[in-house]
């Protein structure tokens, strides 16, 4: 124990809740502040499923009209 820490033994019950209140800071932070890197992934699967129904619908429309 160095000469700074010998006066002042850690307390772990106050040390681990308190790293415990830092991760779970950090954990809530992720998903709020940073953007999420499968989010152009999502946008554009449902852009290409948009145009899908937009596809199937206006087949259906062409069919119908025969």
């Amino acid at each position: 124990m160095t000469a700074s820490t010998s006066y002042f033994p850690r307390n772990p019950k106050f040390t681990d809740s308190f790293e415990r209140a830092l991760a779970n800071d950090d954990v809530l932070h992720i998903g709020r502040d940073e953007p999420s890197l499968l989010a152009p992934v999502f946008e554009r699967l449902a852009a290409a499923f948009a145009g899908l129904v937009k596809a199937v619908h206006f087949l259906r429309a062409s069919a119908q009209r025969r």
